[in-house]
């Protein structure tokens, strides 16, 4: 029994220090129910900003379970700025190695991969972005994504 707490207090412990990210600005999950992902689903985030002179990175964090039975995810995305205009993106991130591994961070079955969507980005008009993602995988019903999170940093020059 011990061990088990001393287990519980380490992942505790581990993800409060994760979390204390300064320069995180933004960080939101959205579930997927029942971890079927239809082809047709959109999970949206939206990001309200008055900073147009820092440079932030803009990364998803894909969250799945042994159900999903692909090595990489496709990922359509759009950006929307404040004033409407829209950049759209295709995007892949392997979730498994060669040989099956999952890659990615272990939360009890659960695996968590971060994929650099925006590196080192301006946001060039002050107010709301939206970020739209869908699945761009063969099948209609994608099982084994439990969640999708979109993470906004702010990028610190001085500590390189």
């Amino acid at each position: 029994m011990k061990i088990v707490n001393i287990i519980t207090l380490t992942i505790i412990g581990i993800l409060f220090l994760s979390s204390c990210n300064n320069s995180r600005v933004y960080n939101k999950y959205q579930e997927i129910d029942d971890c079927i992902w239809h082809k047709d689903s959109t999970i949206s985030f939206s990001f309200n900003t008055e900073d147009t002179i820092s440079h932030y990175n803009v990364l998803l964090n894909i969250r799945h379970n042994s159900e999903f039975k692909h090595q990489n995810l496709w990922l359509f995305t759009s950006s929307t700025d404040p004033e409407g205009n829209i950049a759209k993106d295709t995007l892949e991130c392997y979730l498994y190695d060669n040989i099956g591994r999952p890659l990615g961070q272990d939360y009890f079955y659960v695996y968590e991969m971060p994929l650099i969507y925006m590196n080192e980005i301006k946001f060039h008009k002050k107010g709301q972005y939206t970020f739209d993602i869908y699945q761009a995988m063969r099948d209609s019903l994608l099982t084994g994504v439990e969640s999708l999170g979109l993470t906004i940093e702010k990028v610190d020059y001085g500590k390189e």
